[in-house]
């Protein structure tokens, strides 16, 4: 009985043994792989020209890792703002099925503007985020979190004025979506209400929470998906109510696909010519109070082409040249209606002329447009009101 007993303790002991060994082979090499990962994005683009990953330094530990970076944005008038990264992993498997956990803080940018609004939400590392990484080394599960901001400050005229924001995350479950072959990812987006309050001039600007849910298939250079959001009562107030707008309910959907330029990756889940993007079967609504009981609709499909000279004009801060070549590749079809006794403030000659000339036309209770955009050419129910130059 003794010896039975020696033999399955043993063998308890010995499993024991494997699985520490085990897990600390996998930690190993989830150490490797971070460490390895990180190091060649040092310099590298994230994605867009104007956002690079420096000064990367990894410390890694065989069940846990420190790192630091610098993110790097490249603005057209802000020059480069760069803001510290850092990283902190545990590593084996005993984290739920993953081989690692990667947390991440942003801390706050160089740039003294940035730095000050940011600063405002009292928390040194404003936005966080976590990372579960499976045993492939791609992640399974991101939460990113923003954290809440109160800022009180005063405009060159020295008008106070008060911004307000309660934060928001964002939450992912992916399944191969960011390796070379691609997958899939969905997930949930929450931002609680924020508000911009000018005390002196009796007016504020706010909008309500967002909650919203998205699912994507492909890879983030070539994909195609759908959304839906939704955000609560939301609008602007100034002395006297006689202007304000309050909107009540806002909700919308679509289908969505994007490929990047220059994307020459095997497979085309989106469908898609290289920079081109676009939604299908929109579907949006506003119910408003304010200025008067009504509803704001829109429904239809976009196509939009960002050729390599619209990046170039972008980049080089020609946003003239950057609109023009967007209308002249854009290829748009919108129903937009809208309640009437919304447009009471308009004067009433200029809505008598706009449907004289056919730029609404009069359904029931409500004004509706169909809008076009080809060729860079603009239509409105028809009717052309812009030309490609």
């Amino acid at each position: 009985m003794s010896k039975s007993f020696s033999i399955v303790a043993g063998g308890a002991i010995a499993v024991l043994v494997l699985l520490g060994v085990g897990d600390a082979v996998v930690a190993y090499r989830a150490g490797t792989q971070f460490q390895t990962r990180l190091e060649s994005l040092n310099g590298q683009s994230l994605g867009n020209p104007a956002l690079r990953l420096a000064n990367v330094q990894v410390d890694r530990g065989w069940f846990q890792s420190r790192a630091t970076a610098q993110l790097r944005f490249t603005t057209p008038g802000a020059g480069v703002i760069s803001m510290p990264l850092t990283f902190q992993t545990t590593q084996g498997l005993t984290l739920r099925g993953s081989a690692m956990l990667v947390d991440m803080e942003m801390g706050l940018p160089d740039n003294p503007a940035v730095a000050a609004l940011l600063g405002a939400v009292h928390d040194p590392k404003p936005v966080s985020a976590r990372v579960a990484v499976n045993l492939a080394g791609q992640p399974t599960h991101i939460e990113v979190s923003i954290a809440p901001m109160n800022s009180s400050s005063t405009t060159k005229t020295a008008i106070p004025v008060n911004v307000a924001w309660g934060g928001g995350n964002e939450v992912m479950d992916v399944d191969g979506y960011f390796s070379p072959q691609g997958g899939s990812m969905r997930g949930t987006v929450s931002l609680l209400p924020w508000s911009v309050r000018v005390a002196q001039a009796a007016f504020s600007l706010y909008m309500g929470p967002v909650t919203g849910t998205f699912q994507e298939s492909g890879r983030p250079g070539n994909l195609h998906g759908s959304f839906a959001m939704t955000i609560g009562k939301s609008g602007f107030a100034m002395a006297g109510g006689g202007r304000d707008v309050v909107i009540e309910h806002l909700s919308m959907q679509a289908d969505a696909a994007a490929r990047q330029p220059g994307d020459a990756t095997p497979g085309n889940p989106s469908g898609l010519q290289g920079g081109e993007s676009g939604f299908r079967n929109l579907n949006f609504i506003a119910n408003l109070s304010k200025p008067s009981a009504g509803t704001i609709a829109m429904t239809g499909n976009a196509k939009f082409i960002v050729t390599p000279e619209a990046l170039q004009a972008q980049s080089s801060g020609k946003l003239q040249e950057f609109q023009a070549s967007l209308l002249k590749n854009a290829q748009v079809q919108l129903q937009v209606r809208v309640t009437r006794a919304l447009l009471a403030k308009l004067p009433a000659p200029q809505l008598d002329q706009m449907e004289s000339a056919g730029y609404l036309r009069v359904d029931g209770l409500d004004e509706v447009v169909d809008v076009a955009v080809k060729d860079g050419a603009i239509s409105l129910n028809g009717h052309p009101v812009a030309s490609r130059p």
